[in-house]
């Protein structure tokens, strides 16, 4: 921003520095048990940030599985089918724009 006083002009300079991390809220539930070979569906959630917009989040939603390999549930995809008994955790990951992150995660347990 620029300033005139008398014959002088003065520039001033803000540096944003944002060490908090996004929010994440679920507004819905989720499955907490079920059966081998079901399909899972994530909790809906909303994510916010004290200095970055909404649209500018970096939203990572993933799954690891009994034998911890990692899913990756990508764009709106918010289901995955499970293949056999034992417990699923799924995540979300959100990171805003100066690399804070937050993440939630939820357990299932499979049958």
């Amino acid at each position: 921003e620029n300033w005139a006083v008398g014959s002088r002009k003065f520039t001033a300079y803000v540096n944003v520095v944002d060490t908090k991390a996004p929010v994440i809220k679920t507004t819905s539930d989720y499955t907490k048990t079920a059966k081998a070979g079901d399909v899972i569906v994530l909790p809906n959630f909303t994510a916010t940030d004290n200095v970055t917009a909404s649209d500018k989040l970096v939203v990572t939603k993933y799954v690891i599985n009994t034998e911890g390999k990692m899913t990756i549930l990508n764009g709106s995809s918010n289901a995955f089918k499970t293949s056999k008994a034992g417990k699923y955790v799924m995540y979300i990951s959100v990171s805003d724009e100066f690399g804070n992150t937050s993440t939630e995660s939820f357990v299932v347990t499979v049958e």
